[in-house]
């Protein structure tokens, strides 16, 4: 009696079928060989890539037979590969922060600043009061004050009449708290005063 592998093996339709899926198992394993081991990411076509690239391969081989005892078929390949970033590189300043500081009879609209060290810094003065007053910090350690808003008694000071209004920006080097107050006679005692926290 013939066994059912002896007669597949001798039928023309089989062995075509056969060799057309050992043929696509070999594309396949090609397909994963350049993908994986090429020497660098130009020989494996996948340029741009760095170390932390993950490739991912898909082969997939298909046959048709036919009546005649012939067989047909294809085998198609793809090799992708996406990237993390595995940290970027290190920033510095990435520009600073812009606030509004009203003056008025007898306060400022903000009395808590907060700045990080080696970042400018921007504030918005507007003076709506109807008496003249002044944002002041004794010392502080900062570049890029201009002239106009510096000078021997104090680091910083911005002085404003009724209805007027400035923009100062500066850059704080260290960090700390920085009181800033009013230097017009009472204006500190009455509570116009605030601490600018550099980070």
């Amino acid at each position: 009696m013939t066994h059912p592998s002896d007669a597949s093996s001798r039928n023309p339709r089989w062995s075509g079928i056969r060799r057309l899926l050992a043929l696509g198992a070999l594309g396949a394993v090609s397909l994963l060989i350049v993908a994986c081991n090429g020497d660098d990411n130009d020989d494996n076509g996948l340029d741009g890539l760095d170390g932390d690239a993950s490739p991912t391969v898909t082969a997939t081989a298909t046959e048709t037979g036919t009546a005649d005892g012939t067989a047909t078929g294809t085998a198609t390949g793809t090799a992708t590969a996406t990237t993390t970033p595995s940290g970027g590189e290190g920033g510095g300043a990435t520009g600073g922060d812009t606030i509004q500081v009203e003056m008025i009879d007898i306060d400022y609209s903000e009395s808590q600043i907060m700045a990080t060290a080696g970042e400018s810094l921007t504030i918005e003065f507007e003076n709506s009061g109807a008496l003249e007053h002044t944002f002041t910090i004794d010392d502080i350690d900062a570049d890029d004050i201009p002239d106009e808003f510096s000078g021997d008694e104090w680091d910083l000071d911005v002085f404003l009449q009724a209805g007027e209004s400035a923009t100062l920006t500066f850059t704080p080097n260290e960090a700390g708290e920085y009181e800033f107050y009013c230097t017009i006679p009472g204006h500190k005692e009455a509570g116009m005063v605030g601490t600018l926290t550099v980070r």
